[in-house]
C-alpha cells in the first residue's frame, strides 16, 4: 500500500522524485555558474574597452590582504554589489578554499582568446570576406626587442560606411621586405583572406615598405597587381618639415629651443621659476604650463611646442636674466625672489640668453612657427580612420595653395615677419633700427655705416649692391660687398649678416641678380657669415628630396579614378571625362558591366549637374553613400575601390605590445 502511494505520487508531482530533484540542482547550478561566467567576462571586457591592465600586485580576495586587487578583481567586486549571485559567489571564496573560482588566469586568458578569436576576429573576417575587396595597412616596430608588425584592414561594410579594423600582431623574424612581405600573404591566408582582392596598400616610406624592387608593396603587388601602395600621408608632411628644416638656419633655431626646452625641464626650480612669472603676468594662465617638450618622431607635431614657446618668449627672456645676473625680480613669484642659483646654471641661462635673445634666433623662429602653421591641422586630418584617398588629396591640394599663394607675396610675408620679430624685440628690450639710403650704392655705404658703427650694435644687416645693378659686374658687386662687411667686422665686435639681392621690378634680366648671390653665399660659407636668403619658402620646397605632395603621389591610382566622385565628376565635359577605357583596363574584372561605364559616366554626370555644388559629394566615401547600385553599379564598384584605398597609417603607429 505505501509502495502503491509512493508510485501515485511520484507520477503526479514528478518534481519530487529524487532523480528529478538531483538534475534540478544540477541545472540550477549550471545556470548559476553560466552567470559568474558571465560577470566574469563583463569585468574582462571592461578591462580591455578601457584599455587598463586587469592585474594588480595582489589578486586575493581578502578584506584582510594589502596591495591593489587590479581593474579586474575591483570591476567583478563593483558587479557584485548589483547582482546578488556574484556577490554571494565572492564571499564563498573568501570564506572557503574553494578551486572553482572562474578567476585563474588561465580561465581569464581562456576567456581572452575566446572573445578576441572566436568572436571578435571570426565576425570581423566575415565582414571583410562579404565586402570581398579590402586595403591593408601596416607598420613594424620594435618593442621589448622583438620586431613586430601591426596589421589592419580597411573596407566598406553593408551599410557603405568605411572601416578601417585591427587584425593581428605578427611577430617578424627579420625586417626585410622579402620576410614582411611574406609574413603578411601567409598571415592573410590563414586568415581566409583572399589575397588577389587587394585594393590598396599604406604603409610608411621606409625602404623595406616602399621600395619598388625590393619592398612589401611590390611582393604583395606580384600577387595582387591592383594593390596600389598608397605611402601614408601623415608621414608625408612630417618629411616635408624636416627636409625643410635641414636648412641651417632653421636647423640652429631647433638646436636652440631643445637647449631651452632641456634647461627648464629638466629642472623643477627652473621650470617653477619660469612657471611664477608668467602666473604673476598673467594670473588667467596659471594653470597652462609655460613650455612643453618637443615629439621626436613627428615634427608636424611639434607646432603646439613652437606655440608654447611663442607665446612664453618674453618670460623665457626674464627667467633666464634672472637666473644669469639676478634681474627682473619683481616679475618672479614670492618664493623665488632670494632663490640662490648654482654656477652651472648661472652659466647655461647666461649662454641660452645669448643664443635666444638675437634678431636672427626671432626672425628665423617666426618663419618656422608661421610657416608650419599650415601644416598643423591638416596632419591631424589624415591620421583620421575615416579619411579616403579623395579627401587627403583635398586637404594637401589646399596646403599647396596656400603656400603657392604665400610665395608669390614673398617680400610682403618677410615684411609681416620682420614685424613681429621688431615688436617681439621691443618686449624683452631689443631695439632694432632700419636705416635705409635711396640711390647708395656700396661705396656709399662705406661711409653711411659708420655713425651706425659708433654706437656698437649686437648685430648689423646689409642689405646693398641694388643700386649698382646696371653699372657694375655681379662679381664687382659681390667683392665690394665682402669688403664692406670685413671693414664692419674689423671696426667693431657686432655680427655681421649680409641680405641677399632681390630682383628689381624696372630689371627684366634677373641673371646678375643670381650670380651676385651665389658669389654672396660662397663667401658666407667660408667666413662663417649669416647669409639671409629671400626665397627661404617656396611652393617647390614641397616637392624637395623627391616627396610629392598631390597629383604626382595620386598618379599611382588609374587616371580618372579620383574624378568618379560626383563634385569632380561634374566639373569636366566632353573629352575632359574619366578614361573608361584606362580604368576598365587597370581593375578588369572589378566591374560587372565595364562595357557600360562610359555610358553610366554620363548619366552618373547629368544626374548630379542638376544639383547645387554644395550638395555634390566631395568624398569618396560620401559618393559611395549616395550611389545606387542598381543604377550604377560599374560606379559602385569603383567607388568601393576608392573608398578601400587608404589614405594614412598612423594608427597603427600607436599598437604596441606589452
Amino acid at each position: 500500500m505505501i509502495a502503491t502511494k509512493s508510485f501515485v505520487n511520484s507520477v503526479e508531482n514528478p518534481e519530487q522524485n529524487v532523480n528529478n530533484r538531483i538534475d534540478d540542482e544540477k541545472r540550477k547550478n549550471i545556470i548559476r555558474n553560466r552567470h559568474i561566467v558571465k560577470c566574469v567576462s563583463k569585468a574582462i571586457l571592461f578591462c580591455g574597452r578601457q584599455c587598463i591592465a586587469p592585474l594588480g600586485d595582489n589578486e586575493v580576495l581578502n578584506e584582510d590582504s594589502r596591495g591593489n586587487t587590479g581593474n579586474f578583481l575591483a570591476a567583478l567586486q563593483m558587479i557584485a554589489n548589483h547582482d546578488d549571485i556574484l556577490k554571494q559567489h565572492l564571499d564563498n571564496i573568501q570564506l572557503s578554499s574553494s578551486n572553482i573560482t572562474y578567476m585563474s588566469p588561465l580561465i581569464e586568458n581562456e576567456i581572452i582568446e575566446i572573445i578576441g578569436q572566436d568572436m571578435i576576429l571570426k565576425n570581423l573576417l566575415e565582414e571583410i570576406k562579404a565586402a570581398k575587396l579590402y586595403s591593408i595597412m601596416a607598420d613594424e616596430v620594435t618593442n621589448h626587442n622583438k620586431e613586430q608588425l601591426a596589421l589592419g584592414a580597411r573596407f566598406i561594410d553593408k551599410n557603405n560606411d568605411v572601416r578601417e579594423d585591427f587584425i593581428a600582431f605578427i611577430h617578424l623574424p627579420r625586417i626585410t621586405g622579402e620576410v614582411i612581405g611574406e609574413t603578411i600573404v601567409s598571415t592573410l591566408q590563414g586568415l581566409g583572406l583572399e589575397i588577389v582582392n587587394v585594393r590598396g596598400q599604406g604603409y610608411d616610406g621606409a625602404a623595406n615598405m616602399s621600395s619598388d624592387n625590393v619592398g612589401v608593396q611590390r611582393r604583395i603587388r606580384e600577387r595582387s597587381p591592383k594593390a596600389v601602395y598608397v605611402h601614408c600621408s601623415g608621414h608625408c608632411p612630417s618629411l616635408v618639415i624636416s627636409h625643410s628644416c635641414a636648412l641651417p638656419q632653421f636647423r640652429n633655431v631647433i638646436d636652440k629651443l631643445k637647449r631651452c626646452y632641456l634647461y627648464f625641464l629638466g629642472s623643477p626650480t627652473r621650470e617653477g621659476l619660469l612657471q611664477s612669472i608668467i602666473t604673476k603676468a598673467i594670473p588667467k594662465a596659471s594653470s597652462r604650463k609655460g613650455l612643453i617638450d618637443m615629439c621626436r618622431t613627428r615634427w608636424a607635431a611639434r607646432h603646439t611646442a613652437y606655440t608654447y614657446f611663442y607665446q612664453a618668449y618674453p618670460y623665457v627672456i626674464a627667467a633666464l636674466k634672472n637666473i644669469s645676473c639676478g634681474a627682473n625680480h619683481e616679475m618672479c613669484g614670492d618664493e623665488y625672489q632670494d632663490a640662490a642659483w648654482d654656477r652651472k646654471s648661472k652659466d647655461d641661462a647666461v649662454a641660452l640668453l645669448a643664443s635666444l635673445a638675437t634678431f636672427d634666433f626671432l626672425v628665423s623662429l617666426l618663419v618656422l612657427y608661421e610657416f608650419l602653421c599650415h601644416l598643423s591641422g591638416v596632419t591631424v586630418k589624415l591620421q583620421g580612420q575615416s579619411i579616403d584617398i579623395i579627401k587627403a588629396y583635398q586637404e594637401i591640394a589646399g596646403v599647396k595653395r596656400t603656400y603657392n599663394e604665400r610665395a608669390s607675396k614673398m617680400d610682403e610675408e618677410f615684411a609681416h615677419v620682420y614685424k613681429q620679430g621688431w615688436q617681439l624685440g621691443k618686449e624683452v628690450g631689443h631695439r632694432v633700427v632700419v636705416k635705409s639710403f635711396a640711390g647708395a650704392t656700396t661705396s656709399d655705404m662705406s661711409h653711411y655705416v659708420k655713425p651706425t658703427l659708433d654706437k656698437k650694435p649686437d648685430q648689423i644687416i646689409l642689405h646693398a649692391g641694388t643700386n649698382d645693378l646696371g653699372k657694375l659686374s655681379p662679381s664687382e658687386i659681390a667683392d665690394n660687398i665682402v669688403d664692406l662687411a670685413r671693414e664692419i667686422e674689423s671696426s667693431t665686435d657686432a655680427q655681421v649678416i649680409i641680405s641677399e639681392l632681390v630682383t628689381r621690378s624696372d630689371l627684366s634680366d634677373s641673371g646678375d641678380v643670381d650670380a651676385v648671390n651665389k658669389r654672396l653665399r660662397k663667401f658666407c660659407n667660408q667666413r662663417q657669415w649669416h647669409f639671409i636668403l629671400h626665397d627661404d619658402i617656396h611652393s617647390t620646397d614641397l616637392n624637395r628630396g623627391g616627396l610629392h605632395l598631390g597629383e604626382t603621389d595620386l598618379s599611382v591610382l588609374a587616371p580618372g579614378l579620383l574624378c568618379l566622385v560626383q563634385s569632380m565628376l561634374c566639373d569636366r565635359t566632353g573629352p575632359d571625362l574619366p578614361n573608361a577605357d584606362e580604368i576598365i583596363n587597370t581593375y578588369k574584372g572589378d566591374p560587372p558591366s565595364p562595357e557600360f561605364l562610359r555610358q553610366e559616366l554620363l548619366r552618373f554626370q547629368i544626374r548630379y549637374s542638376l544639383k547645387p555644388k554644395e550638395d555634390r559629394p566631395n568624398t569618396a566615401a560620401k559618393a559611395l553613400k549616395e550611389c545606387n547600385d542598381d543604377l550604377f553599379p560599374n560606379i559602385y564598384a569603383l567607388l568601393k575601390i576608392c573608398a578601400t584605398i587608404p589614405a594614412t597609417s598612423c594608427e597603427y603607429e600607436e599598437v604596441r605590445v606589452l
